[in-house]
């Protein structure tokens, strides 16, 4: 999404890979492991080698030492500087010192009265002044969707019906919240081109130093006679101090941000009492050995702020050039099921479009500063809850992004460089002509432009803070253009990090605060690459198309599979949200990260068999088998083991069947394909990567698009609505109820039936119970009850605790508008058929919450053996397979799509029906997400606009 900026690199001829000294204790020793690849001699001079060092941890107590000095603190920041005459780095360090020295007083920022408040916060609860301006306040968040003339409107209405009732005008309203809140915008001028913003050392200047545009109106400012100065764009910041102030001043929020602090000592009893010394498992960013390290070396104490950044572009408009960029910051003192929901993502800026900043680090610098400040002047927090006045440091634990937002932060080569891991790596790409260097394992045959030979994947090291500065420093004394060439090559840094800017004990290092992104890896890099390959698309000009075995999805083939898709819509459960196109016809037309995932992950596995090759296919099942376990939210240490070797012997598997250590097939090696490598080493180091995915980004992106109301001006209506989400998230946190919304203050549906254990029954329900019962399930309520049962209550719907609705074949049925069928679910290893819910009543103070159910059979074995686990074929078992289980045995709600086993020469002529699951469906409610019990997703037509 960004534009990058002197990062081709033209390679000079290939030669040794520089040597770097190696990190830490030698006496450490890595755990044993059955698995010979999850091994590796030398574990010092990385960050995460093998997975199961990763996850040895020390289980001692956090003990008062001296803090161990991190790397980043012994480089001179200055004479670093000096080292180089080169414009552009001279530059980068420019910015970076100005963060790294920042203060409170320096005049950027927070001034006057809003700094005084950051220093000596507020110490009582809040009350609003009146009812009438409580009111004003929530009518103007109840209207985020609406306009300021439709709270006009209802505001005159009220004054109208009810005599007396003032209600606060809306410019007051706002006026208010900001006094409330202490949060406000800080705007900084930029170039109208997007070229730099005018902050840091460029603060002085009247132009752009790239376009040299004027930075000025000069319209204005000509007919001023030069007095008045009107920018012509401005970048918008919202500073994080009085943000995280207000998530204290209320009892209640107040001990939701103490869930950290809790949380790790729960986790070092844990490691004390498991003979691996490991968590019981990985279920969040502090569960990675990197935080709880950090813990142990008191970098981070209770009383401390933990937090991610996360940046993204944003697409305001289809039919316009409309590119704006968002960052956010996520609270990791919240717990994992509230830091990702709408209320507690804190905005952190709005760069507006339309065009592509060129220098980020500008853009970004107003709010690095105030958090550099942070770090050496502590933030002054009022607890509500122990009414306890105490200072907290701010503490960076990750900065995320996509592949090219994350240059912005580590200002590395990117992925086509030849050190162009995302997590910095010591493995180094391979090329044969060009400047483009690929990832691959495997040596191509005849090449002898690298003396390598194949590489072992467990002989990968990782990168560290010690190696990062050796590399820097060598970058930074490059005198020439060439040198400097020839150095970024060698290093795969462009300059230095704008993380270098923040105090180094509040980071967890460089490149340590990178991390994978499995959002964009799954969805977006493997899926262009499995796309690309199964139709062809990626031929090399001397490659022959013929010798493409697995390029099958190609005219009537690609036809017919495009259709298949389409016909398992009525097969798929509503909460696998939005429904994928037709990939033969939209796949190249803006199809959606959820399209991808259902269709690759979800039905391709069953639907291409016997359309891929047999060896192309159980590839691919692999890489599924190891992408669902890295989809879940909580991963025991054994199954991250299982992932770790399951992605190793894929990424080997797959240069031997599609590259075939052949030149002109070497592309064929994405970046996405070696990071694949990284996904459970990092999981071990900094929790799942499901909680440090860039999902929470493209929530908060899709929620301020659909806010936008002017589309004349989207960028300063984008600014003016994260300000509003700022404030009024604040407020929420302040007063909690203060949020009157149905989707806050959630209570049971009418006619429903809590169960207990988040079950629970809905509407519809029959009007009376029904005494209309076959034969057979009059035997199996006989069988359960041990007295005949004469008559049952119908139940349509069943909400359980993944936030999924499944329900009945007699709620179907009687819904016309229900063509997605949700009344499959799976109960522990079982498939189950549901086709009713009854409330059955067997004596007058007894009632049995019960489903009776058709059973599918057990799996194939055989193609459960070939897709290695990943396609759960069954046939139905009909009514001879009736019977009755609790309701509160269902586990998921999931599609079961018809299909056959042609390919196996199965002589079953019974249906058959493979499951399709939705991946990371234990994440859904992480995000606040829950299947709309509207039914807004019933139908399988398909609106464009929605997509």
């Amino acid at each position: 999404m960004f534009q990058e900026t002197s990062r081709n690199e033209t390679p000079p001829p290939e030669d040794s890979q520089t040597e770097t000294q190696p990190l830490g204790d030698s006496s450490n020793t890595s755990p044993q492991t059955d698995d010979p690849r999850i091994t590796n001699t030398n574990p010092q001079n990385r960050q995460s080698p093998t997975i199961e060092e990763s996850q040895r941890l020390q289980t001692r107590t956090t003990q008062s030492r001296v803090l161990p000095a991190s790397p980043l603190a012994s480089l001179d920041l200055r004479a670093l500087a000096r080292r180089t005459p080169l414009e552009e780095l001279q530059r980068d360090m420019s910015f970076v010192i100005r963060i790294r020295d920042a203060t409170l007083d320096d005049g950027i920022g927070l001034k006057g009265e809003a700094l005084r408040r950051l220093r000596d916060p507020p110490q009582e609860i809040l009350e609003v002044p009146d009812n009438l301006t409580l009111l004003g306040m929530q009518m103007y968040d109840a209207m985020e969707k609406s306009s300021e003339k439709t709270y006009n409107h209802v505001r005159a209405s009220i004054h109208h019906n009810l005599a007396g009732a003032q209600i606060p005008s809306l410019d007051d309203i706002k006026k208010q919240i900001a006094n409330i809140t202490g949060i406000e915008a800080v705007e900084d001028d930029m170039c109208v081109d997007g070229c730099v913003c005018f902050t840091g050392p460029l603060a002085g200047l009247d132009s752009c130093p790239d376009c040299r545009k004027l930075r000025w109106d000069e319209a204005r400012l000509r007919s001023s006679g030069g007095k008045k100065k009107i920018p012509r764009a401005v970048s918008t910041t919202f500073l994080l101090g009085p943000m995280i102030q207000t998530n204290w001043r209320h009892p209640d929020t107040a001990n939701k941000m103490k869930y950290r602090r809790t949380r790790t000592r729960e986790i070092f009893e844990q490691m004390r009492r498991n003979s691996n010394g490991l968590p019981d498992v990985y279920d969040d960013i502090i569960t990675g050995s990197a935080y709880l390290q950090a813990v142990r070396e008191g970098k981070i104490r209770d009383e401390d702020t933990v937090f991610m950044l996360s940046i993204d572009g944003a697409q305001l408009s289809r039919l316009k050039e409309s590119t704006a960029w968002i960052y956010v910051i996520v609270l990791v003192d919240l717990s994992p099921g509230l830091r990702y929901k709408k209320r507690y993502v804190l905005p952190g800026g709005i760069i507006p479009g339309p065009h592509k900043p060129k220098y980020v680090p500008s853009f970004l610098f107003t709010g690095m500063h105030h958090i550099s400040a942070l770090q050496k002047e502590p933030l002054a927090i009022w607890d509500s809850s122990s009414d306890h006045l105490y200072r907290s440091y701010l503490f960076n634990i990750l900065t995320l992004a996509d592949g090219p937002g994350l240059l912005c932060y580590s200002n590395m080569v990117g992925h086509n460089g030849k050190y162009g891991c995302r997590v910095s790596c010591d493995h180094y790409g391979r090329r044969i002509t060009g400047s483009v260097y690929y990832p691959a394992l495997l040596a191509p045959d005849g090449f002898t432009g690298d003396a390598r030979g194949d590489i072992d994947p467990s002989s990968i090291h990782g990168c560290s803070s010690v190696i990062y500065v050796q590399r820097l420093e060598r970058l930074m004394g490059s005198q020439t253009r060439a040198s400097f060439n020839r150095n970024r090559l060698e290093t795969g840094i462009v300059g230095p990090s704008l993380l270098l800017g923040l105090q180094p004990d509040k980071i967890l290092g460089i490149p340590e605060n990178f991390t994978s992104e499995i959002m964009h890896f799954c969805a977006a890099n493997m899926a262009e690459l499995w796309k690309g390959l199964w139709t062809g698309e990626f031929i090399h000009d001397t490659d022959d198309i013929r010798t493409w075995h697995w390029a099958v999805l190609q005219g009537d083939t690609w036809v017919e599979h495009g259709l298949r898709i389409v016909a398992t819509h009525q097969h798929l459960p509503i909460s696998l949200d939005k429904l994928p196109r037709n990939p033969e016809q939209r796949g190249n037309s803006g199809y959606k990260a959820q399209e991808y995932n259902t269709w690759l992950y979800c039905l391709c596995p069953a639907l291409l068999f016997g359309v891929l090759p047999l060896e192309y296919w159980r590839n691919f099942c692999l890489f599924v088998k190891g992408l669902q376990i890295m989809h879940q939210f909580s991963i025991t240490p054994q199954q991250l083991l299982e992932a770790k070797i399951t992605f190793d012997t894929w990424e080997l598997e797959f240069e031997r069947i599609y590259y075939k250590k052949m030149r002109n097939r070497l592309h064929l090696v994405r970046p996405c394909v070696h990071l694949s490598h990284h996904l459970a080493p990092e999981a071990a180091r900094v929790g799942p990567p499901m909680c440090s995915s860039q999902y929470p980004m493209e929530r908060t992106i899709g929620n301020l698009k659909e806010e936008l109301r002017q589309p004349s001006n989207p960028f300063a209506n984008l600014a003016k609505r994260g300000l509003r989400r700022a404030q009024l998230n604040a407020v929420k946190a302040m007063m909690p109820d203060f949020d009157i919304s149905p989707e806050h203050n959630k209570q049971d549906p009418a006619a429903s039936c809590a169960l207990g254990d988040d079950y629970l029954l809905l509407f519809k329900r029959a009007k009376t119970p029904t005494s209309t019962l076959s034969q057979r399930e009059r035997e199996v309520l006989f069988d359960f009850h041990g007295t005949p049962i004469s008559t049952v209550l119908r139940w349509a719907r069943l909400r359980i605790p993944t936030g999924q609705i499944a329900r009945s074949l007699w709620g179907e049925l009687s819904n016309s508008r229900c063509t997605r069928r949700s009344r499959n679910v799976k109960v522990r290893d079982y498939i189950i058929f549901d086709v009713s819910y009854r409330s059955l009543t067997n004596r007058q103070d007894e009632v049995h919450s019960l489903a009776l159910v058709q059973l599918y059979s057990k799996p194939h074995a055989r193609m459960l053996e070939l897709s290695n686990g990943q396609v759960y074929s069954s046939t139905h078992g009909g009514e001879a397979s009736l019977c009755l289980i609790d309701v509160k045995s269902f586990l998921a709600v999931v599609g079961m799509v018809p299909h056959t086993l042609a390919a196996l020469d199965d002589t079953n002529d019974q249906p058959r029906f493979f499951l399709a699951e939705k991946m990371g469906l234990d994440v859904l409610r992480i995000g606040g997400v829950e299947e709309p019990e509207g039914g807004e997703y019933d139908g399988v037509e398909i609106n464009e606009e929605d997509y």
